[in-house]
C-alpha cells in the first residue's frame, strides 16, 4: 500500500460527501482525474489496460479492467457535446478502446489536490508520531492498516475502543495508538483519517469485479446471491463478513435497495440444513459449523437461525423477499440454460437455483443482464 492509495482514499471520500449517485457523481470524476493524468504522457489514445496501469501506479488501487472498462464507458456518457468536441473524447470496441486530445477539468483538480494536501499531512503526522515511539523497523502504511483491520476500525469509529489481541498484527499497535492520540489531541487529523476510512470502503467496491451497471443510484434494485448473505451472517470466513455488510451499507446509503428471490431463501435454509445435520462441535465439518464455533454459536443457535431467517435478513440488513412466480419456475424447468448448467454442477438443485434466479433478473431488467464476462 502506498502514500498514493491514502491519497486515493481521501480523494474517492471527498467527492462522496453530499452524493448520492457513486458512480457518477465519484466513480466517473475518478476516472476523469486518471484520463487527465494519461493525457500528460502525451498519448492521445489507448486501450483500457493502459489505464488500469496507470491507476494502480498513480493512485495505488487495483482495478478490474472489465470495471475500467465500465468507467471509460461513463465519462464518454457523462460528458456534454461541446466537451466532447473539446476533449476529443472517443470510445470504442464498447470502452475497450479510446481517444482524447485533452483532459483537463479543474473542479475534480481542486479536490484532488486539496485531498493530496491532508493525506500528506496524516502521513507526515503519522512518521512524526512513530519516529517518537522511537521505533526503527517498517512500520504498514496506513492504507494498509486501514484495509487489514477492518472490522476493528469499523468499531473504533463508532465509539468503541480497539482490543489491540484482535489486530491482524502487531505491527499495527502504533497505528491504534495514533488514531488514540489524534482522536483526542487533533480534531483535523482526525476527520481526515474517518475520512480515509470511507474512501477505503469506496475504494473496495470499485476494487471488486462487481458490474457497476453505470446506474449506481437512487431506486436500484441489487438482487444478493446465496453466497454474499452467509458472508454478512459471519458464517463463512471472518475476514470476508464485514466487506459483504459495508457494501449492503453502501447500496443503502445511496439509495439502492437490497432484495433477496424466495429461492435464495430456500437455497440458504437448504445450505443451512445440511451444516445443522452434520454439525460437529468439536471436529467441524462445514464453513458454517467452524464460523459457528468461532462466533461461540451453538447448534441450537443455527437452527433457530434457519428457522427465523427471514426475519433475521428482514431486520439485520432491511432485505426485501422477492417470489418467484411459479410459472416462470416452470418455463426454467425447460430451458436449455439449465441444461447446460447440469453437466458443469454437480448439484442439480444449485443449479436450478442459480438459472432461475439468473433469468428472474434478466426478466425484470427487460432482457439484458450485465455482469462480467
Amino acid at each position: 500500500m502506498s502514500v498514493n492509495t491514502v491519497v486515493s482514499y481521501n480523494f474517492l471520500a471527498a467527492l462522496s460527501e453530499t452524493k448520492k449517485d457513486l458512480f457518477k457523481d465519484v466513480y466517473i470524476p475518478f476516472c476523469k482525474r486518471a484520463l487527465s493524468e494519461y493525457c500528460l504522457t502525451g498519448k492521445n489514445q489507448g486501450i483500457d489496460q493502459d489505464i488500469r496501469e496507470l491507476i494502480t501506479e498513480k493512485f495505488g488501487l487495483d482495478i478490474p479492467v472489465l470495471v475500467i472498462r465500465q468507467l471509460i464507458r461513463g465519462v464518454y456518457d457523462d460528458l456534454s457535446k461541446s466537451d466532447k468536441i473539446e476533449t476529443g473524447f472517443k470510445t470504442f470496441e464498447n470502452g475497450h478502446t479510446f481517444q482524447l486530445s485533452k483532459m483537463d477539468f479543474a473542479e475534480i483538480e481542486g479536490v484532488y489536490k486539496k485531498a493530496e494536501r491532508e493525506s500528506n499531512q496524516l502521513n507526515n503526522a503519522f512518521s512524526n508520531f512513530v519516529e517518537e515511539f522511537g521505533i526503527h523497523i517498517n512500520i504498514p502504511s496506513l492504507a494498509s492498516f486501514i484495509d487489514k483491520n477492518r472490522i476493528e476500525i469499523t468499531s473504533f469509529f463508532a465509539g468503541t475502543k480497539i482490543d489491540k489481541s484482535d489486530l491482524e498484527s502487531e505491527s499495527y499497535l502504533v497505528h491504534i495508538e495514533f488514531l488514540e492520540h489524534i482522536e483526542l489531541q487533533h480534531h483535523e487529523l482526525f476527520k481526515i483519517a474517518e475520512r480515509l476510512f470511507m474512501g477505503s470502503l469506496i475504494a473496495s467496491y470499485l476494487e471488486s469485479n462487481v458490474d457497476l451497471n453505470e446506474n449506481f443510484t437512487t431506486e436500484i434494485d441489487y438482487y444478493i446471491d446465496t453466497q454474499l448473505v452467509l458472508r454478512a451472517l459471519n458464517l463463512q470466513e471472518e475476514p470476508e463478513t464485514q466487506p459483504a455488510i459495508d457494501l449492503f451499507n453502501l447500496i443503502k446509503n445511496t439509495g439502492g435497495k437490497i432484495k433477496v428471490f424466495d429461492a435464495t431463501v430456500d437455497e440458504l435454509n437448504q445450505v443451512l440444513d445440511y451444516a445443522i445435520q452434520h454439525y460437529n462441535s468439536s471436529n467441524p465439518t462445514t464453513t458454517i459449523n467452524e464460523a459457528c464455533i468461532r462466533n461461540g454459536k451453538n447448534k441450537a443457535w443455527l437452527i433457530s437461525l434457519n428457522h427465523n431467517l427471514e426475519t433475521e435478513l428482514n431486520t439485520k440488513f432491511g432485505f426485501k423477499i422477492e417470489p418467484i412466480p411459479y410459472s416462470f419456475q416452470k418455463e426454467i424447468e425447460n430451458s436449455k440454460d439449465l441444461d447446460q448448467l447440469k453437466e458443469i454442477r454437480s448439484n442439480a438443485t444449485n443449479a436450478f437455483h442459480d438459472v432461475l434466479c439468473y433469468q428472474r433478473v434478466r426478466y425484470i431488467r427487460g432482457g439484458e443482464v450485465r455482469s462480467p464476462k
